[in-house]
């Protein structure tokens, strides 16, 4: 079994603790349902969609439709099944908005623990062997 040396198993140490200040960290920042603008969700909404959007764009004719505690604006010249169905997509592309949004802000927490524990470790190793390029040589 390999012996790890005290500077690992320090480094070790030092990296599980970072990964706890990173996770709260990233915990208490993690996107809201708050911060998903109407702009990320247009990405996701379907070309037909977007084509009444834009029509009804023109036209200034909107309201607003209260869903929990936001609102999603919707066309007026819309029929009831138009309207349950733009309705029904918006709020899967609000949700898919919100997933991609948490991704990425768990991809970059990852970066921000991943980053620094492997420079330390690249400096550590890095140190070591110029400590060791000043050793005198075992004389036979």
């Amino acid at each position: 079994m390999m012996r790890l040396s005290g500077w690992v198993r320090l480094w070790m140490l030092l990296s599980v603790i970072y990964l706890g200040v990173v996770t709260a960290i990233s915990t208490m920042m993690l996107p809201s349902e708050n911060s998903v603008t109407s702009a990320d969700v247009l990405r996701y909404l379907s070309t037909p969609t977007l084509l009444k959007m834009k029509v009804a764009a023109k036209s200034d004719e909107w309201t607003e439709e209260k869903r929990g505690h936001r609102s999603i604006p919707v066309p007026i010249r819309l029929s009831q099944t138009e309207r349950s169905a733009f309705l029904a997509e918006y709020e899967t592309a609000f949700a898919s908005a919100l997933r991609d949004k948490r991704q990425a802000h768990a991809l970059i927490a990852l970066l921000w623990w991943v980053a620094p524990c492997t420079i330390l470790a690249l400096l550590g190793y890095g140190i070591a062997w110029v400590r060791r390029g000043f050793r005198e040589p075992n004389a036979p």
